[in-house]
């Protein structure tokens, strides 16, 4: 029979199978090349999971005290992230503070760079970051169509971000001088950085236009 310390330890791995920018977050390895889905379909799935395992989580019963606060805060949590869900937080997730848009760029900031490893990880998530971006952008739109945008001062805040982070001077530029001060030496692998913070710009810059142009003037 499975008891609640051992359904928390496997929650925690299966939410961060589901979320990579969450196991990156708090710090639980294997996932830090890859991207979770953040469309609404990439988001209705994770909340079947954390469903799943609420009602798994509920059907526990403890023989201790300590056990039983396990179970509550297990529960609880997983409480708050299926009223999150349900509140349709996820589509209207954009503010010039702590939102997606800025937490994909600030994964790249938590990510581990010693090794040669760490940094094959870091270029191929760079590489990909448009996934989560469309994945985001599919979010914010479904939110529009369902009068769900967010205050005009929040969009136009996060379009002034984007602007700067497309910019030829983006703040992401400073990936590629970690790389250089972690004398890794691999000049084929800063190539690739170099031009993968060149997509980066451009994914940013085509999302920050669409913020400009559809989602600004239905906010």
């Amino acid at each position: 029979m499975t008891d609640i310390y051992d359904l928390s330890d496997r929650a925690l791995e299966l939410l961060c199978d589901a979320d990579p920018m969450l196991a990156t977050e708090v710090g639980v390895s294997g996932r830090d090349h890859r991207w979770p889905d953040l469309s609404p379909s990439g988001h209705d799935q994770r909340a079947r999971l954390v469903d799943e395992l609420h009602t798994q989580a509920g059907a526990i019963t403890t023989a201790t005290p300590s056990e039983e606060v396990a179970k509550r805060v297990l529960l609880d949590d997983l409480a708050s992230q299926q009223l999150l869900h349900a509140s349709g937080a996820h589509l209207r997730d954009l503010n010039n503070i702590a939102s997606t848009f800025q937490g994909i760029k600030q994964t790249f900031d938590l990510m581990t760079k010693d090794t040669l490893d760490d940094w094959a990880r870091l270029l191929v998530r760079l590489e990909t970051i448009a996934e989560p971006i469309d994945g985001y952008r599919a979010s914010l739109a479904r939110g529009l169509g369902n009068d769900m945008a967010v205050a005009q001062r929040q969009v136009t805040a996060v379009i002034a971000e984007g602007e700067l982070t497309a910019r030829a001077d983006t703040p992401l530029n400073d990936i590629v001088d970690a790389f250089d001060a972690a004398g890794i030496g691999d000049d084929g692998m800063r190539s690739r950085l170099v031009a993968a913070v060149d997509g980066a710009r451009t994914a940013y810059g085509e999302l920050t236009e669409w913020l400009r142009e559809d989602y600004l003037p239905q906010a």
